[in-house]
C-alpha cells in the first residue's frame, strides 16, 4: 500500500492540471457539505447543555399561561417533578453614572432554575422567599453581563444596581447555559417584585411554561394530565380559560421544530452537490485509467495480482480525496460562520454552530468515503477487462471500446440526473420566494423605517408622562425635512408583537352566543399611523394626533372585525367598549382600515381595533412599547434617516433608548422587513 501510494503521488505530481481539477472538485463539495453539517449538528443534533435534557418540556397553549393556572398545573400534575412560568424579552435600563444601558432578560418564578437543573457560577439562584409580595428586589445576572459591564468583579454579590430606577441587589451570576432558549438574557427577575399585577390575575396570559418530566413519564402522560386540569379550569373559570388547549413538546422540538425540515432539505441538496463532485472525480479517474489500460494489462500478464492492481488504482482516488477533504474542511471553517451570519436573526441555537471534533470527523469521513468510491470505479473497470483484450490494438467493435462507451455514458447520465434534481429543487425555491414576495401585506413597507422605544417605568409611571414622551418623539421625527408622516404603535406589523394586545369587548348591536365573548387585538397608535404605512382606509377616516385625551373617544377597526361583528352593515358610527380592562367607556368607530399581516407572512390579520394612544385608559398598566415609523425620501440612508439628518433623541424623550442595540445616543432604524 505504501509503495502504491508513493507511485500514485508521483503520477499525480506529473499531471498538475488533472490533480488540481480533482482536488478542487472535491474541496468545493466537501467544504459545502461540512459547513452545512455544522448547522445541522449545532442546531438539530447537539444535546441541550443541561442535565437530562430529554426530560425538559415546553408547555404551549393558545393564549400563553397565567400565574394562577401555572400553580394549579404544578399542584395537580404528578408527571412533572417541577414546573415554572417565565416571561421572555423583558426590558429594563441598567442605570449608573453614565448613560443608561438597555438590557433584555426574563421575569421568572424561582422554580425556573430547578427545572433547568442549572446552578449559579457564583452566589445563589432565585429562591421562593424572593418571589413574595413586598420582598426586597433582587436579581441574578448572566455571565456575559457580569463580564462586560462589571469586569467579572468577584465582589459583585450584594451590589445594588438601579434597574429602570429601581434599586436591585445582585445575588448571583448564572452560566451561559441558563439562557437555554437563546434569547441572550442578561438578567432574571422574580415575578412578585417585577410584575406583581400578574400574581393573582387568571386572565393575564403573558407567561410561557416549562417543566421537567418525572422519571418514567412521557410527554403523552404530561399532556393527558394537563388537558384534564385545563378542562377542569375551563369549567371553573369559563371567562378566562375557555378553549385554552395545552400541548407539551420536548424542549428541543419546540426550539428547532420550525427549522428542522428546512435544514435537512438544505443538507440533502448540498449532499447531492458532493455526489456530483464524486461523479466528476470518478469520470476523471476513469479517463485517467483508460490511458493506463495497456500498462495495467501488461502488469497483470507479468504476474501482478488483482489486489495489487486494485490498490494501485485506489491510491490515486484516496490521495485526491484526502487533499480535497483537507482543503474542503478549511473552506468550511471559513464558510461556516458566513452561513450563520447570512441566516435569519431568529435562527434557534445559532450560537452552537461551529467546527468541533464531530464536524471534523464528519468532513474527514466524507473525504475518505469519496476517495474509496471514486477509486473503486477505475479499479473495477481495470480488473474486469481481460489482459489479452487490453493488449490487443483493438478495433471499433472491440469489447473494450464498447465497455468504455457504456461506462462513460453511465457516468454522464448519473451527473445529468443529479443535476436535474438540483435544478428542480432550485426552481421550487425560486417559485416559493416569488410567491412570498407577492403576498399582499395590506400596507406598503417601501421607505418605512422603524425604531423600538421603551420608556423606563420608574420615570414614566403615569399616562400623561408617557403620552408626552411619545408625542415629543413623533413631532421631532415629523419635523425632519423629507419625512412624510411619523407615528407610533403598539403591535407593529411583521414583528413578533404585531398581533397587539388581547381584549374582550362589548359591541353595540352584536348579540354573542351563550357563553361566548367578542374579542379583538387592540393596537394603541399615535399620529397618522395609517398614512405612515400607507394602509388603505376603506370607510370613514384614520386616527389623528388630535385624537387626544380631551377629544371624543374613537377607534378604527379592520375589515375582518367588521365582517365578524357587523356583516353587511356600515361600521362607522357603531360603538364598543373594552370589558376585559374594566373600562366602561364607549368608543365610536370612525373608520375601517384594510387587514394587514401581523407577526409574519403566514399570519392573517385577526380582528383588530386601533385605539388612540392618548385614550388608552387602563392599557397604561402594560409595558410601554411602541415603534416609530417614518417614511424615508429617495436618496437618504437608514444611518442618517430622512433628509440625511442624523437622528438624536428629542429633548422631551431623552430617556428613550433603542431596545435592540442599547444605544444611548442615537435611535437606530432598520427597514421594515418585507
Amino acid at each position: 500500500m505504501w509503495r502504491s501510494t508513493q507511485q500514485a503521488w508521483r503520477r499525480l505530481a506529473r499531471r498538475p492540471a488533472f490533480t488540481s481539477a480533482g482536488i478542487l472538485t472535491l474541496a468545493l463539495g466537501i467544504g459545502a457539505t461540512t459547513a452545512t453539517f455544522s448547522l445541522v449538528h449545532g442546531i438539530l443534533l447537539r444535546a441541550l447543555p443541561v442535565p437530562q435534557p430529554e426530560r425538559l418540556v415546553f408547555i404551549t397553549r393558545s393564549g400563553d399561561v397565567s400565574i394562577p393556572d401555572g400553580a394549579d398545573w404544578r399542584a395537580a400534575a404528578p408527571s412533572l417533578t417541577s414546573l415554572a412560568l417565565f416571561l421572555r424579552d423583558w426590558s429594563v435600563d441598567l442605570m449608573g453614572p453614565g448613560e443608561p444601558v438597555r438590557l433584555s432578560g426574563y421575569v421568572v418564578e424561582p422554580e425556573y432554575f430547578r427545572v433547568l437543573g442549572v446552578g449559579p457560577l457564583i452566589g445563589r439562584a432565585l429562591e421562593d422567599a424572593d418571589n413574595r409580595p413586598g420582598a426586597a428586589r433582587v436579581t441574578v445576572i448572566s455571565a456575559a453581563l457580569w463580564r462586560d459591564s462589571f469586569a467579572a468583579d468577584p465582589a459583585i454579590l450584594g451590589r445594588v444596581v438601579r434597574l429602570s430606577d429601581h434599586p436591585t441587589t445582585i445575588v448571583g451570576v448564572m452560566p451561559a447555559r441558563a439562557d437555554i432558549l437563546g434569547d441572550r438574557a442578561a438578567f432574571w427577575l422574580p415575578v412578585a417584585t417585577e410584575t406583581p399585577w400578574a400574581l393573582n390575575e387568571r386572565g393575564t396570559n403573558n407567561f410561557d411554561a416549562m417543566g421537567r418530566l418525572a422519571p418514567g413519564m412521557t410527554v403523552a402522560n404530561a399532556e393527558t394530565e394537563l388537558r384534564a386540569i385545563c378542562e377542569r379550569l375551563e369549567r371553573e373559570y369559563p371567562l378566562t380559560n375557555r378553549g385554552k388547549i395545552v400541548r407539551p413538546l420536548p424542549l428541543l422540538d419546540f426550539l428547532v421544530g420550525g427549522v428542522r425540515r428546512g435544514l435537512w432539505v438544505l443538507f440533502g441538496g448540498v449532499a447531492l452537490v458532493v455526489l456530483i463532485a464524486c461523479t466528476n472525480l470518478a469520470g476523471l479517474l476513469l479517463a485517467r485509467a483508460a490511458t493506463r489500460r495497456r500498462e495495467m494489462a501488461l502488469r497483470a500478464a507479468l504476474g501482478a495480482g488483482r489486489a495489487e492492481l486494485a490498490i494501485d488504482m485506489l491510491s490515486e482516488g484516496l490521495l485526491l480525496a484526502l487533499a480535497g477533504g483537507a482543503l474542503g474542511i478549511a473552506l468550511a471553517t471559513v464558510g461556516g460562520p458566513l452561513l450563520t451570519r447570512l441566516a435569519p436573526a431568529d435562527l434557534p441555537r445559532a450560537a452552537n454552530v461551529g467546527i468541533d471534533w464531530v464536524v471534523l470527523a464528519f468532513g474527514s469521513g466524507m473525504a475518505l468515503l469519496c476517495g474509496v468510491v471514486c477509486g473503486l470505479a477505475p479499479a473495477w473497470r481495470a480488473l474486469r477487462t481481460p489482459p489479452a483484450a487490453a493488449l490487443q490494438e483493438g478495433g471499433r467493435g472491440s469489447v473494450t471500446a464498447s465497455d468504455r462507451r457504456r461506462t462513460r455514458d453511465l457516468v454522464v447520465a448519473a451527473e445529468v440526473a443529479i443535476a436535474f434534481i438540483l435544478l428542480f429543487g432550485a426552481q421550487q425555491l425560486i417559485r416559493s420566494f416569488l410567491n412570498l414576495s407577492a403576498v399582499p401585506l395590506g400596507f406598503d413597507p417601501r421607505g418605512v423605517l422603524t425604531a423600538e422605544l421603551v420608556l423606563p417605568e420608574a420615570r414614566y409611571s403615569d399616562r400623561e408622562a408617557q403620552t408626552r414622551a411619545f408625542r415629543g418623539v413623533i413631532e421631532a421625527l415629523g419635523s425632519i425635512p423629507g419625512v412624510e408622516a411619523a407615528s407610533s404603535v403598539i403591535g407593529a406589523p411583521l414583528r413578533p408583537s404585531g398581533r397587539g394586545i388581547g381584549a374582550w369587548l362589548e359591541i353595540d348591536g352584536y348579540l354573542p352566543a351563550e357563553g361566548a365573548r367578542p374579542s379583538a387585538r387592540v393596537r394603541p397608535a399615535m399620529g397618522d399611523y395609517f398614512r405612515t404605512i400607507r394602509a388603505p382606509i376603506r370607510q370613514g377616516r384614520p386616527l389623528a394626533m388630535s385624537d387626544d385625551e380631551r377629544a371624543e373617544l374613537v377607534v378604527v377597526v379592520n375589515e375582518r372585525f367588521v365582517a365578524t361583528y357587523w356583516p353587511g352593515q356600515a361600521a362607522v358610527g357603531k360603538r364598543l367598549r373594552f370589558k376585559g380592562w374594566d373600562d366602561e367607556r364607549w368608543f365610536t368607530v370612525v373608520g375601517v382600515v384594510a387587514d394587514t399581516k401581523t407577526a409574519d407572512l403566514s399570519d392573517d390579520d385577526t380582528r383588530a381595533v386601533y385605539l388612540p394612544y392618548a385614550q388608552r385608559g387602563p392599557v397604561a398598566a402594560l409595558r410601554h412599547l411602541a415603534a416609530a415609523h417614518f417614511r424615508r425620501p429617495r436618496g437618504s440612508s437608514p444611518r442618517h434617516g430622512a433628509g440625511g439628518v442624523e437622528r438624536r433623541p428629542h429633548a422631551d424623550a431623552g430617556e428613550c433608548r433603542d431596545a435592540r442595540h442599547a444605544s444611548p445616543a442615537v435611535v437606530s432604524a432598520a427597514s421594515l422587513p418585507r
